[in-house]
């Protein structure tokens, strides 16, 4: 089976994915999670930092991330 982290800015998300998968799982395979804000730039170091130090290798990326730009305020990075 194969190995899945989920990411997410929000902690609670992370585990109701990681819920989702499981429920939908046959038991083969692991899954785990890290929070990462994309805001923040110490929270995606981290978060890259764990996958780095993972003991899987990444055979597959999966980048779904969306923003709204409003044109009211400028895009910031908080860290």
């Amino acid at each position: 089976g194969a190995h899945v982290t989920v990411l997410n800015r929000n902690a609670k998300r992370v585990q109701d994915a990681i819920d989702d998968i499981t429920a939908g799982n046959s038991g083969e395979g692991t899954i785990g999670g890290i929070v990462c804000d994309l805001t923040s730039l110490k929270s995606v170091n981290d978060a890259a930092n764990t996958l780095a130090n993972a003991p899987q290798p990444i055979d597959v990326l999966v980048l779904n991330a969306g923003v709204q730009f409003t044109g009211e305020e400028e895009p910031r990075i908080t860290e």
